[in-house]
This record gives C-alpha cells, sequence and structure tokens, in this order.
C-alpha cells in the first residue's frame, strides 16, 4: 500500500512536471515570438528613421545650396547697386561742372529742382 501511494504521488508529481514543461514551453515559443515581433519593430523602425534622416540630410543640403546662392546674388546686387551710386554720384559731378563751364561762357543755364544739391556740396 505505501507503494501503491508513493506511485500515485510520483505520477501525479509526473504529470504536473510535464504539464509545467508544456507551460514552459509554450511560454518560452511565446516570448521567442514577441521577441521577433519586437526585433521586426526594431528594424522597421530603425529603417524608417534612417531614411527619414538621409532625407533630412538632403534637405539640408539642398536650403544650404539655395541660401549660398541667394547670398551670392545678393552680394552681386549689392555690388551692383553701389556701381550705380558711384555712376551716378560721377555724373551729377559732371553735370555740375557741365553747368559750371556754361555759366562762366555767359550761356544760360536752366535752374533744374535737382539743382538744390548744388549750395549744399
Amino acid at each position: 500500500m505505501l507503494v501503491a501511494s508513493l506511485r500515485d504521488v510520483i505520477g501525479r508529481q509526473s504529470s504536473e512536471i510535464e504539464i509545467l514543461q508544456n507551460k514552459l514551453k509554450k511560454a518560452s515559443e511565446e516570448g521567442d515570438q514577441v521577441f521577433i515581433v519586437n526585433s521586426s519593430f526594431d528594424h522597421r523602425r530603425y529603417t524608417f528613421l534612417s531614411l527619414q534622416l538621409v532625407t533630412l540630410r538632403q534637405q539640408v543640403a539642398s536650403l544650404s545650396a539655395e541660401l549660398k546662392g541667394s547670398e551670392d546674388k545678393q552680394k552681386e546686387l549689392e555690388k551692383e547697386q553701389e556701381d550705380l551710386l558711384v555712376l551716378l554720384d560721377e555724373i551729377s559731378s559732371k553735370r555740375r561742372r557741365d553747368k559750371a563751364a556754361l555759366r562762366e561762357a555767359g550761356l544760360a543755364v536752366s535752374e533744374d529742382e535737382g539743382d538744390d544739391d548744388e549750395g549744399a556740396e
């Protein structure tokens, strides 16, 4: 009887061990699947972020080139404006000299609105 009772206990414990091993195996497989899903997600997220980084770098390069082009164009326009101001000053000076020469020659010279600047200079 004692032997039969011990055999029953051993049988139940064997069944419990088998059940627990199956649960452990199932949990391990699910854990592997979760890891695979997470790994896949991380890989997809990494790929997405990498592509986004490449796109942003291309945009930065494009905008930097556009900015440089705009700055160069602005410098050219500023130089052209400065050249035009110098030319205007030279023409104004020549005009004043020519008017003065005409006055010295005794010729009539019209008094334009722009002649107000002569007295200031």
